[in-house]
């Protein structure tokens, strides 16, 4: 958010034409669901996952559910290349890197910080997924 100091710096022109349209323009309704339902999903994972499991074991199941099944394969799931794929930083990234770093970030160092980790899963993940997600959580069914 600008401070109210910069903002009297600028001409009120760039303020009018450049800046205001930005503050009053409706946003995506997609955008909108996806930010409720991201919120929602979260708490209700929480409330399932953190009163009998931690983090750890939330984020390898969330890495299955990614890879179609598989955590430990060099392999990486199409699937799972998609959702890194949804990340900009990652988006452009060739299939080797997007490999390596599965293999490193997530596989290799599953115990450190998978509260950080779980996030970005999750928020890479479409509403439909999520819901997916949650729905084999408290059916206990297989990916």
């Amino acid at each position: 958010m600008l401070s109210s100091e910069l903002m009297q710096k600028l001409p009120e022109e760039i303020i009018v034409n450049n800046i205001a349209p930005f503050l009053y323009s409706k946003q995506n309704k997609y955008l909108l669901n996806d930010i409720r339902s991201y919120y929602n999903e979260t708490q209700l994972l929480a409330n399932l996952y953190y009163s009998e499991f931690n983090d750890t074991i939330l984020l390898y199941d969330l890495l299955r559910f990614c890879n179609r099944g598989q955590i430990h394969s060099a392999i990486m799931n199409d699937a799972f290349e998609n959702i890194l794929r949804r990340n900009l930083t990652l988006s452009k990234k060739e299939k080797k890197y997007l490999t390596a770093y599965r293999l490193e970030f997530f596989v290799n160092s599953i115990g450190h910080n998978p509260s950080w980790k779980i996030k970005f899963l999750w928020g890479l993940l479409t509403p439909i997924e999520r819901n997916v997600f949650i729905n084999r959580v408290l059916f206990n069914l297989e990916n």
